[in-house]
């Protein structure tokens, strides 16, 4: 993988942050276990949960370690693709765990599925990533993006009850640092996604701009719900960046363009300027941005397509 990495910039303080949040979570976690394990060995308790519960700690420190080395040498970034794929199977065991294990399915077993299926699915991704997959990357920040809304409100609010426990039951604390390492862990990624996403951004190989069948990409982007239109607007950008001859973080741009509100109007509108520049073509820049206002990227993303062709004389 191809790493963007500046002599000057010695210490990359956001992966820093990043490795000092996930530390905390593992300490949280830590007094988490440290509180309940002498009530469980003395009522003879201690089962699956726990053993896999001290294997995520582990896998919770490890990658606290890489970042940290990864912090101080950005080189090593990609040392963490083992334990993203550890922690995706982590996470997959214990889900298939607490299937097995309930019966019925409850609120808290939508919380586990609409929790844990996402972050492995990240964890995947991301481990995909630093193995040399570039659209991975985003693919893993926007599912990890939207899943860590859900987890860090849902996490926040029984932190806040459980401090309230803490007067009456001494199991309270326990239940406070489960939450905190929640919280502090999901953060932690969610930095060390986006950093990676912002400073390490994988590059294109080739130099050629690829005539795609604008048909089949709205077909695609429509049958997927909006999978293959994440392709499409990083194929875009390197597109664009190619016919100018410059450098963009294709990955940052596709990235906010379905996370941050109201940017991909910005994008539609900024893209389709420098698209009717290239393309000496009608300026639609202003119909681009007025489609994406009403949810209809896809059109301004055909059209835009289309003056990609015509400036390198493929629409003929």
């Amino acid at each position: 993988m191809e790493i963007n990495n500046n002599a000057e910039r010695k210490i990359s303080k956001p992966l820093l942050a990043a490795g000092i949040l996930i530390t905390l979570a593992a300490i949280a976690y830590a007094i988490y276990m440290i509180t309940l394990v002498p009530p469980a060995l003395k009522a003879k308790s201690l089962n699956n949960s726990f053993f896999l519960a001290t294997a995520e700690w582990v896998i919770i420190i490890a990658l606290a370690a890489y970042t940290m080395i990864a912090a101080f040498s950005p080189d090593k970034l990609k040392n963490l693709s083992s334990v993203f794929f550890l922690g995706a199977f982590a996470k997959a065991v214990s889900l298939g765990i607490s299937i097995y294990l309930k019966v019925g399915i409850t609120s808290a077993d939508l919380y586990l599925f609409y929790n844990d299926l996402p972050i492995i699915a990240a964890y995947l991704l991301f481990g995909i990533y630093l193995s040399k997959r570039n659209m991975a990357l985003i693919y893993a920040v926007l599912i990890f993006t939207v899943s860590s809304v859900f987890v860090i409100q849902y996490s926040s609010k029984d932190f806040l009850a459980n401090i309230k426990l803490i007067e009456h039951y001494s199991s309270g604390i326990a239940e406070v640092m489960i939450s905190a390492k929640a919280i502090l862990y999901t953060l932690g990624v969610l930095v060390l996604m986006w950093v990676s996403c912002i400073f390490f951004p994988a590059k294109a190989g080739d130099k050629d701009i690829i005539k795609k069948s604008i048909g089949w990409s709205v077909i695609l982007s429509i049958v997927t719900l909006g999978i293959y239109a994440v392709y499409w607007v990083k194929s875009v950008n390197d597109d664009v960046a190619k016919l100018e001859g410059s450098e963009i973080n294709s990955s940052l741009e596709t990235a906010m363009f379905f996370i941050v509100p109201f940017y991909a109007v910005y994008w539609l509108y900024t893209t389709g300027r420098k698209l009717a520049k290239l393309s000496k073509d009608a300026d639609m820049s202003a119909l681009y941005a007025i489609q994406g206002l009403f949810f209809l990227c896809f059109f301004s993303l055909a059209l835009m397509q289309s003056q990609i062709h015509k400036a390198i004389g493929l629409n003929q």
